[in-house]
């Protein structure tokens, strides 16, 4: 059953990463039918357990809802997330989101360099990092030096996050 959560959390992810890519959002239908689905699915088959899939559901949440308050993730991240807490369980949800954020940073890394924006996004980050050590206030992390066509969509990000905990829990 494991498996084929995995491979379910890797087809929602997919649709995810390509709405995201396409459209810039990824839509409530399908992050609250998955949702729904690892619930459920929880309940039903108990292998991961209704007490972890409720856990992994509020606690993406909670995570995420600080980067979401400083615009670094949008809602629709936060809602793949929690779909993918709610089939995974809370210590795959975790890993995934490691291995997301991990694949983000390289993806953020590649795109700055293809655009040659590289050491302007460090100038801006170094800036705002400054900002907050002097005012000791958080405020919105908004690079207004990058244009916003050349931002990417973290959904892909999420994907190749799932991805990666996939083949790490097949080969190990």
């Amino acid at each position: 059953m494991y498996f084929l959560r995995m491979i379910f959390a890797a087809i929602v992810s997919a649709i995810a990463a390509y709405s995201d890519y396409k459209t810039r959002k990824i839509k409530n239908k399908l992050t609250v039918s998955a949702a729904l689905i690892g619930i459920i699915s929880n309940l039903i088959f108990n292998d991961i357990g209704i007490k972890s899939s409720v856990i992994a559901f509020g606690l993406a949440f909670f995570i995420c809802l600080p980067f979401y308050m400083l615009k670094m993730l949008k809602a629709g991240d936060i809602k793949l997330y929690m779909a993918l807490g709610a089939v995974l369980g809370t210590d795959n949800m975790i890993e995934c989101m490691e291995a997301s954020i991990i694949c983000g940073g390289i993806m953020a890394l590649i795109y700055a360099v293809k655009h040659k924006c590289l050491k302007k996004n460090f100038k801006y980050l170094f800036e705002y990092l400054k900002n907050l050590f002097y005012t000791k206030k958080l405020s919105p992390y908004i690079n207004s030096n990058t244009d916003s066509d050349k931002y990417f969509p973290f959904g892909i990000a999420i994907f190749m996050g799932v991805l990666v905990k996939t083949a790490l829990s097949i080969f190990y």
